[in-house]
């Protein structure tokens, strides 16, 4: 019989990989976290949704832009739903409800990119997080 930690390591694993994630560690999103500070400002900063369709090249193609938006929408509400979810059950996890506060901020500010970035955070939070 798997533990309540097993099962929310399971269920935290499944939500990721439905990003197409395969490792989301601490160590790997520091480093991505600074990385992502050196760029924020430049051209390759993927703060914005503009910079996210010109580094797919599609700046200048308002269908697909649509689409990418459409598809990176998609995703972000069901991560939204997913960590609404989790929050709810574990509720003892302050710190990691906060991330999904800022999670569903971002989404309805529809910063999708950047709010599955702070969802993968919570994800990561609620993994370390003790039962």
């Amino acid at each position: 019989m798997p533990t309540e930690q097993e099962m929310l390591n399971d269920e935290l694993d499944q939500i990721l990989d439905e990003l197409g994630i395969s490792d989301a560690s601490d160590d790997g999103n520091e480093a991505l976290a600074m990385l992502n500070a050196e760029l924020a400002g430049t051209e390759f900063d993927t703060g914005e949704s503009a910079g996210v369709m010109t580094m797919l090249g599609i700046e200048n193609d308002p269908e697909m832009q649509e689409l990418v938006l459409g598809i990176i929408a998609r995703r972000a509400r069901r991560l939204v739903q997913q960590l609404a979810d989790l929050a709810r059950r574990h509720r003892h996890c302050v710190r990691c409800i906060g991330l999904v506060t800022q999670t569903v901020a971002l989404f309805k500010a529809k910063q999708y990119p950047q709010a599955i970035a702070m969802g993968i955070r919570a994800v990561q939070c609620f993994r370390s997080c003790s039962t």
